[in-house]
């Protein structure tokens, strides 16, 4: 969608209008930017939802794509603060302090805060707290939703373990975790049971609790890295399921989510493997009896 600037001006002055309430004639030249980055804010949100609010062969006119753009703005933040209402219900912060500020201190103020009328795309929060693959390149409610997308996406992970075992794993990582950790935590514990995945002799056999990093040494001894990342991303897809029985497939997380970790655990298994380390990659002081169903 391509507008004049002529087409957008109007819509910016009228927001100028509400933000002053009439009261005043002008604004400064920050306030008018961001006024007008709100309006295209706006249009923009309408134009990635795409076929879904715009009829084939009909291009509506730029003020009534502001406004349904602004639409789905509001009705975004409803869905994250659902989502968000859903995530602190069954919160487990592992005694991690930066996830806990990240979500249970610094998410409410977004809601409390958030703008969606005059500054849609500022998000107001930094989310030190960072998802597995990284936070979505993305500003405003949009950002906010798809981080919350992706904290409830490594929950369903995370819960198929008792919290006490991924406690273990992040102490192997540092004694000081709660206070000093600043990573994200799905990432070791995923890594782990990717190792116990790629420690079976065959196919078809258990998985053990435990990686074992000969097996390992010896399967991708003379791999190049695209084919452990190939193995390791049909992994994570076994992994991404595993203390999933009696839950339906709804309820599993999605594999698709977890690949994209697959190249940088490829590039650690093989600096493992050249160094001698791989106990070290694979946190081998978990538990002997395993993560436990929670």
């Amino acid at each position: 969608m391509n507008y004049q600037i002529e087409q957008l001006l109007p819509l910016a002055a009228e927001l100028a209008d509400r933000y002053t309430s009439k009261e005043s004639s002008s604004v400064t030249y920050e306030t008018a930017g961001a006024l007008m980055e709100a309006v295209l804010y706006c249009m923009k949100e309408c134009g990635n939802e795409g076929n879904a609010v715009i009829s084939p062969g009909h291009m509506p006119g730029a003020r009534e794509i502001y406004r349904r753009g602004a639409g789905l703005v509001m009705e975004k933040a409803r869905r994250a603060r659902v989502l968000y209402d859903a995530i602190i219900r069954d919160f487990e912060d592992y005694g991690c302090m930066n996830y806990r500020d990240t979500i249970q201190k610094g998410m409410p103020e977004f809601f409390l805060h958030y703008d969606p009328v005059f500054a849609p795309g500022r998000h107001i929060l930094s989310l030190d707290y960072p998802l597995l693959c990284g936070n979505p390149p993305l500003c405003g409610v949009d950002l906010i939703f798809g981080y919350l997308k992706g904290i409830w996406t490594e929950m369903q992970f995370l819960n198929r373990f008792h919290p006490d075992a991924v406690r273990r794993i992040l102490s192997q990582i540092s004694p000081e975790y709660k206070e000093l950790y600043l990573d994200n935590l799905c990432s070791p514990v995923l890594l782990h049971v990717v190792g116990c995945v790629l420690s079976k002799q065959a196919p078809d056999d258990p998985v053990p609790v435990q990686p074992h990093p000969g097996r390992i040494r010896a399967r991708f001894s003379r791999a190049g890295m695209d084919g452990i990342t190939a193995c390791v991303t049909s992994a994570i897809h076994e992994a991404a399921g595993y203390g999933a029985a009696g839950h339906t497939a709804a309820d599993r997380p999605p594999a698709a989510y977890f690949e994209k970790a697959a190249p940088g655990y490829a590039a650690r298994i093989k600096n493992g493997i050249d160094n001698n380390c791989l106990d070290a990659v694979f946190f081998m002081d978990m538990p002997s009896s395993g993560p436990e169903a929670p």
